[in-house]
This record gives structure tokens, C-alpha cells and sequence, in this order.
């Protein structure tokens, strides 16, 4: 199997009528062989609008069994497929389709319209328009090599400058089989996938994983609070073993789940993952002690293929540490670049295969984002005598909510668009359930009598709820370093007052 194509097709095989995909009421929604061949059928009709290998495919239907069809329809065409959070604002999604320049958009329900308001190149297609599952129609054979690219994938949706990183193949299938090693998982297994398939962690490390050990994947919509109160039924109901979540999950399940007795709440439950932001040991203590099972720590990035560091299922575990390195190499590094010793502190490098050689671009070759081979994470940390390795802060100022970046420079970018803000800057505040809130300093127009309830819908109509500020706190002027830079420092020390 050297393709997610043939990885399909073996499957298929081999376990032809084995539930592949349910439905979260317990419900077969595809058996192996019947994403096989409406993989194969998809194919066909995306040929047959003259798509061709090599060609970026928009996927804006996460979440659903159909998602996969496409996705699978992309790899066996020898297309990339380009899965997109159907809802981001307008701006960011013609940001992505300008970057991406897609053959064809493949829209979900409800998110057509969406999609067609965009100035694209390309046919704005749904699953009617593909009659899917349809008739056994039969892609045309398409040289598809391990090396050739799979999956592009963005970390983040940005009006700014979308960075978009292409997987292969054969990276891909690496992946996974590290992870299923890293676990032991096998045919057995019933997943449940409940983060958004758009986004490396719940697409890969959560869903392709499945795929790629032959077990059952239970998925649902995006984690949301219907979700919540309906996930511990669902969980009994589909004998699910293990699911991975985000540190905003974990804290909303601590918050409002229902209090059982000890090994009660599911009984097939086996261990939970949790990655996109470290736990804090006290939290994982308390998740253990409520649900009466294993919370694993993860760590990866989009820029490495999903996870790098991967907690063992053991109870001897440093519950402070997200793992140990997963097929790859990680060390800190200090400021002169120069390799650190175990247990100092620095910026955190991966070396793998898995690392990218450089983010997408469609009009030239991109350079190197790697230093002999060693990927730069921009997070702060350091790796112990034993391999653990433990996260402290971030050198890039990113702000992780609910498990999703947010990027200052983007939130700044809509402020200071105002006509009434002369100076912005946007910055990450604590925050005990979503890990971080976004807040922001703003300077005003002189004489404006702006208020920050305008201001945030100003923003919420510009860009995602999840990137729109909490607060906003109107100062007379940002404070900066003698040096003319930002003084991040002093931004929150007033937040605090």
C-alpha cells in the first residue's frame, strides 16, 4: 500500500462488508467497500469535469460520511484535496480559493451560496451535481506515486497570507502507521471523530488513523454544546474505544458533564487523546478521576504532518509532558541556533519525515523552512534525559483558543480597517476554559465615541468568531519598547488592572 488510494482498495478487500463510517445514531453510514467504490464514482465525475491529477479540489463539507467520499474520490483521481471550514467569513475563504486556485469546489449542504459568491476560476459543485453515491461509473487509472501530493492543508484561515502545506502520500501513510504503532490499535477499534476534518489533528491523527488500522469511525459534527450533553450516549451506543479531543473539550466535559460513579460513563472507553495545546497535570487528574479513564497528552503541528510527540498509555507517565517524539527527532535549541542539553529550555525543533519542505505556492518554489533539516515549532520547551518532552510558552506570538490559531496580525489588520481606530494590537489573555481569550488595545480617533460593543461586531463581521476579541480595552496609545516595538508585556499587565 503505497498510496491512501490502495490503502482504501485493501481494505476494501479484505473487509469488504466491515462498517467503515456510522453515523452518530449508530448507523452504518459506508462499509469499506462502499467507500470504495463511491470513492472510485466521485472520481469519475470530477474527471469527467476535467479535473485531473494534480488538480486541487476544495473540500467544504467537513464532518459528514460524504466528506470522505470526496476525500478518497480526490486520492484515487491522483487530486489533492483541500478540505476548508465552509464557515469562515467570505474574505477568508476567497483568501484560501485565490491561494489554492481550486479545478472544482465541492460544497456541503446549506453551503453552496457560500461558495458561489466567490471570484473563482471554477465549478462550484455539490453532491448532486456528482450524483453521489450514484451509479458504479470507474475513474480513469491515474499514475499516482507515493511522493505525489495528497492533502493541502492550511494553517489558518487568513485574510493576510494563507500558508497552505502539502502532504504526501507516503508522509501521510507514515503517519498514520506511527500512530497506530504508538497505540496499538488495530481492526477492533471503534473511533469516534468529533473535532473538524478540515484541520490536520481530527483529519489525520484522528480519522486517516481509523482508515489506516481498519477500524470503525463514528463521526459526528464539530464539538459543539448539543454535542456535549449527547456524547457519553453516543459513546455507549457505538461501543466507542477512544476519541481525541482539545484542552476546550476536556474543560467543558469537567464543566457541565453529568457526575457518574467511577466506570460507569463508558465502559468500552479505553483512553482519550487531547492535542493543539498542552493540559495542565491537575486537569488530567480531574478527567480521570470524573470518567475513570486515560487522558493522553499529544503535540503536533500541520507544518509535520499531525502529531510529533505522543504521551504512552501508561500510568507511570509525567502527566506535565506531551509525550515523547513520534518517528522524529525533537531537541531545543538556544538563541545562536546551537543545540540545548536535556531539561534546558529553548525554542523546540522537529527532524522527520514528516516535516514539510516548504509551504505551497502556486506561482513559485517556496524556500526552505527547515535548518539542516530541523523544523522550527516556535514554541518554547525542552526534552528531558528520558525522551519527555515538555512545552512552557510560545516564541511566536500565536493566540490557541479552543484549539484553533488565532493570529494578532490578522485581528489587527480589521481593527486598525475602522475608520475610527488609529492603533491596534491584539494579544492572548488566560482563559481557564478556552485556554486563551483574544483581547486587543485600541487607540482611538480623537473625539470618537466608539464603544467596544460596536467595535467587536465591526470585527465578528469580518472574520470568524473564534478570532473576534472578548475585550477591548481603549487606551490613549499602545505602549511600545524604546526600540519602537510592542510592549505585549505591559498590554496585559493592563488587562489586568
Amino acid at each position: 500500500m503505497e498510496t491512501l488510494s490502495e490503502l482504501l482498495r485493501a481494505r476494501s478487500t479484505g473487509m469488504h462488508d466491515k462498517p467503515c463510517i456510522k453515523t452518530p445514531d449508530g448507523s452504518v453510514a459506508l462499509t469499506y467497500g462502499e467507500l470504495d467504490r463511491a470513492a472510485s464514482a466521485f472520481a469519475a465525475r470530477l474527471q469527467e469535469r476535467a479535473c485531473r491529477a494534480g488538480d486541487r479540489v476544495l473540500l467544504g463539507l467537513s464532518n459528514t460520511p460524504d466528506f470522505f467520499v470526496a476525500l478518497f474520490g480526490c486520492f484515487r483521481g491522483g487530486m489533492i484535496a483541500v478540505p476548508v471550514d465552509a464557515n469562515l467569513a467570505r474574505e477568508e475563504l476567497q483568501a484560501l480559493a485565490d491561494h489554492a486556485q481550486p479545478a472544482a469546489i465541492i460544497a456541503g449542504d446549506g453551503t453552496g451560496s457560500r461558495f458561489k459568491d466567490l471570484r473563482v476560476g471554477c465549478e462550484v459543485l455539490t453532491l448532486e451535481d456528482l450524483q453521489l453515491p450514484g451509479e458504479q461509473a470507474t475513474a480513469t487509472s491515474e499514475k499516482d506515486l507515493p511522493g505525489n501530493p495528497a492533502l493541502l492543508l492550511y494553517t489558518s484561515g487568513t485574510t493576510g497570507n494563507p500558508k497552505g502545506v502539502l502532504s504526501s502520500h507516503a508522509t501521510l501513510l507514515r503517519k498514520i502507521e506511527s500512530i497506530r504503532q504508538s497505540f496499538g490499535f488495530d481492526e477492533s477499534y471503534t473511533s469516534l471523530c468529533l473535532l473538524p476534518t478540515h484541520f490536520g489533528h481530527g483529519l489525520i491523527c484522528n480519522s486517516l488513523a481509523t482508515f489506516g488500522y481498519g477500524g470503525t469511525l463514528v463521526i459526528t459534527p464539530p464539538f459543539n454544546l448539543d454535542l456535549l450533553r449527547e456524547l457519553w450516549s453516543i459513546l455507549n451506543r457505538n461501543g466507542v474505544n477512544t476519541f481525541s479531543s482539545v484542552p476546550t473539550v476536556v474543560r467543558l466535559l469537567l464543566q457541565y458533564a453529568t457526575r457518574r460513579d467511577a466506570g460507569s460513563v463508558c465502559p468500552s472507553l479505553k483512553f482519550v487523546t487531547c492535542a493543539s495545546a498542552p493540559l495542565r497535570p491537575e486537569e488530567i487528574e480531574a478527567f480521570q478521576r470524573q470518567f475513570n479513564v486515560p487522558l493522553l497528552n499529544c503535540y503536533g503541528l500541520t507544518e509535520t504532518c499531525g502529531w510529533i510527540a505522543c504521551s504512552p498509555n501508561s500510568p507511570e507517565r509525567n502527566l506535565a509532558s506531551v509525550g515523547r517524539a513520534l518517528d522524529c527527532e525533537i531537541r531545543a535549541f538556544g538563541s545562536n541556533g546551537e543545540p540545548l542539553k536535556p531539561g534546558e529550555k529553548g525554542e523546540l525543533r522537529v527532524k522527520g519525515p514528516g516535516v514539510m519542505a516548504g509551504y505551497y505556492s502556486h506561482s513559485d518554489t517556496p524556500g526552505p523552512v527547515a535548518q539542516d533539516g530541523w523544523f522550527a515549532t516556535g514554541d518554547v520547551g525542552e526534552v528531558d534525559e528520558s525522551g519527555a518532552v515538555f512545552l512552557h510558552s510560545r516564541v511566536k506570538e500565536i493566540i490557541i483558543r479552543a484549539g484553533k490559531n488565532v493570529y494578532p496580525a490578522e485581528v489587527d489588520s480589521v481593527l486598525l480597517s475602522h475608520p475610527d481606530v488609529v492603533d491596534a494590537c491584539t494579544v492572548g489573555l488566560e482563559d481557564q476554559l478556552f485556554g486563551e481569550a483574544v483581547a486587543a488595545c485600541v487607540a482611538r480617533r480623537e473625539g470618537s465615541t466608539l464603544s467596544e460593543v460596536a467595535l467587536i461586531d465591526y470585527v465578528r463581521g469580518r472574520l470568524s468568531s473564534y478570532k473576534c476579541p472578548q475585550r477591548i480595552l481603549f487606551v490613549e496609545r499602545i505602549p511600545k519598547t524604546s526600540r519602537g516595538k510592542v510592549n505585549r508585556s505591559k498590554l496585559r499587565s493592563l488587562f489586568e488592572g
